[in-house]
């Protein structure tokens, strides 16, 4: 049966189960109830409450508040100005509907603007949009029952992405070409492939852009998202290695780069080493010889690709390692926000760890591309 089959027939109970230990069964189990009771403790039931029983301006408006503002905060101080504004209209009595409509919505537009990614090149929410909408799923999974399933917590899951090489394109051809990497990285993101792969599927997904060369990606889905991890993976890393970026740099221009570091010519003699030539008791002459002939042939050879580290994490795997003592007496807001923490943070560390594992992969196979992609930042 294929992946996308699983996704979509495969009753995830059972097997979101057994991959848990009793422990983390139980703890999960009781994270649920926590997480229900103190939903249903929470203050902010609502974005506003109508004013002196009478439907308010915001309320009107909440369908284009919830679907541009997704965060709770920002929606409640929206409303509330949107409100202000329009009770001081109503009193002067100088304002049409047209005009009301205009305006609330240049308002909520406006502020929308706060959860975009300020890099114009990529056109990208940010992590806060994000966040706002990994809140909102959490708030879906609480209301639709009693008390939410273990398995529930497993059809939300986080990306965290890494864009290996973008130091390098930043530093040896400047950050106009670094740029022109984050848009090719953040397109992928948005409409690639694998995007498109996991929307037929019936996955939302929710791409934003951290900083600097980190991406993170929001995954909500009917069913266990865990059975799609791995092949997830593998398929944004097989995509962005096959984009082409060769154009980006080419040999001369990274030789010049790691001449300047100096870290070139140690590269060179450090690969005629692995293969077995003795440099240390080589006279001059010779060593050149060798060493122009490795450049010839890396040189000849050479394609620059970006690539990327990938790590996932679904809620329910997060949740299973936190100890639910530690929520007691929090609040529902702060449960939830703890719970976004944890999921990002868990998705990042597999992201370090895919980084070292791809990078000392492709280290045997194209240690040149591997040293311009691995520069530290």
């Amino acid at each position: 049966m294929s992946v996308v089959e699983k996704l979509k027939t495969k009753d995830m109970s059972t097997e979101t189960k057994d991959k848990l230990t009793p422990e983390e069964e139980a703890r999960l189990a009781q994270l649920a109830q926590i997480l229900q009771l103190a939903y249903q403790a929470r203050e902010d039931k609502t974005v506003l409450e109508e004013i002196t029983g009478e439907e308010t301006l915001a309320n009107r408006y909440q369908v284009i508040l919830k679907e541009k503002l997704p965060g709770i905060e920002l929606r409640e101080e929206v409303s509330q100005k949107i409100e202000r504004w329009w009770r001081k209209g109503l009193d002067s009595k100088v304002y049409s509907q047209e005009e009301i409509d205009q305006n609330v919505k240049e308002i909520i537009e406006g502020d929308a603007k706060l959860y975009m990614d300020r890099a114009k090149h990529i056109k990208m929410y940010n992590r806060q949009y994000l966040e706002a909408r990994f809140e909102n799923d959490i708030n879906d999974i609480v209301e639709k029952t009693e008390q939410p399933e273990i398995e529930d917590f497993y059809g939300i899951a986080v990306i965290s992405f890494d864009l290996n090489g973008l130091k390098t394109l930043n530093d040896a051809r400047g950050h106009e070409t670094g740029d022109i990497a984050l848009k090719i990285f953040s397109n992928i993101l948005k409409e690639g492939t694998t995007t498109s792969w996991l929307r037929a599927q019936g996955v939302e997904v929710v791409p934003a852009h951290q900083s600097g060369d980190e991406f993170l990606f929001l995954m909500r889905g009917e069913k266990d998202l865990s059975q799609i991890i791995e092949e997830t993976k593998r398929r944004f890393a097989q995509e962005v290695k096959d984009v082409d970026a060769s154009n980006l740099i080419k040999f001369e221009g990274a030789k010049a780069y790691l001449n300047g570091l100096k870290i070139y010519e140690p590269f060179l003699l450090g690969q005629l080493e692995k293969s077995g030539i003795d440099v240390k008791n080589m006279d001059e002459a010779t060593l050149k010889i060798e060493m122009g002939k490795l450049e010839e042939t890396i040189s000849k050879n050479f394609k620059f690709k970006l690539g990327t580290s990938v790590g996932i994490a679904t809620l329910g795997e997060a949740l299973s390692k936190v100890n639910p003592n530690d929520l007691a007496g929090k609040s529902y807001r702060q449960i939830s926000r703890e719970a976004i923490g944890e999921t990002i943070g868990t998705s990042d560390v597999k992201a370090m760890t895919h980084k070292k594992e791809s990078k000392a992969a492709l280290a045997v196979v194209d240690p040149f591309l591997a040293l311009l992609q691995n520069r530290n930042a």
